[in-house]
């Protein structure tokens, strides 16, 4: 059953774009864990599909009733960790099909964090949760959303899971990137082995006397190599040019 859906959604802070969303879409008992650099837009994202922030482009649709716990910004006379500890227990004693937390461990101590582990683990609908804590990730998602460079990318698995993908995907990324830069560079010293070829037409040859050299000339000998060199110069540079960049590794 599908309870959280966005399609095409842009988002931008101050004209800059801040990410972008083709198509997503959470399903019940699905437990996510958002993660990503900081200023990535993690936060900003779960205030929009919650509706706290609807100046973005695209369409966002949320099926069921949720609790939203937000980051703490501390005020009043509870510490952060009372503060955080007290609103989580509120959201999740009313039972709602979808838990959206931001950063829910970031003020707790280790013994409320494995209290919090082991009340999520029997939590039995859809969540929804960004945390940089790994151990806490690893044991209560089974996916991982990554932003990264403006974008939302899907891990099936938790953090550990997500980690070994990640590394697999480096080292592909990495060798396709080798392969494409040795792929330039030996089109590369071919187009300049055949200009310099090329070039070498116009001069008259050692080993060819003064009037051979004359009359190969006038025949149009040499200009016709000379431009055969220089096109075929030509295709390979196009070629090179039309090529599919490979990104070097982040």
């Amino acid at each position: 059953m599908e309870m959280i859906k966005l399609f095409r959604v842009n988002k931008e802070i101050k004209g800059s774009p801040l990410f972008q969303i083709d198509d997503v879409i959470v399903n019940q008992g699905d437990r996510i864990g958002l993660i990503g650099k900081n200023g990535t837009g993690k936060s900003t994202l779960l205030k929009m599909i919650v509706g706290q922030d609807i100046n973005y482009r695209g369409d966002i649709h949320l099926h069921q009733d949720f609790d939203y716990v937000p980051q703490i910004k501390q005020g009043t006379s509870e510490s952060g960790g009372q503060q955080m500890k007290r609103m989580i227990e509120e959201a999740m004693a009313k039972k709602p099909p979808i838990l959206i937390l931001d950063e829910p461990t970031a003020n707790l101590d280790q013994a409320n964090i494995h209290q919090l582990m082991q009340d999520l683990e029997a939590y039995d609908g859809t969540l929804l949760v960004v945390s940089h804590n790994r151990e806490f990730l690893n044991a209560i998602v089974s996916q991982i959303w990554e932003l990264d460079q403006g974008h939302l990318k899907a891990f099936v698995g938790n953090y550990l899971d997500y980690e070994q993908m990640k590394q697999a995907q480096l080292e592909n990324q990495r060798q396709a990137y080798q392969n494409y830069q040795k792929k330039i560079q030996q089109l590369e010293h071919e187009v300049s082995q055949r200009r310099e070829r090329a070039q070498t037409f116009k001069k008259k040859k050692k080993t060819i006397s003064y009037s051979d050299y004359k009359v190969n000339s006038r025949m149009g000998k040499y200009d016709g190599q000379q431009n055969g060199l220089a096109k075929s110069a030509k295709a390979l540079q196009k070629r090179i040019d039309q090529m599919e960049a490979v990104d070097r590794p982040q």
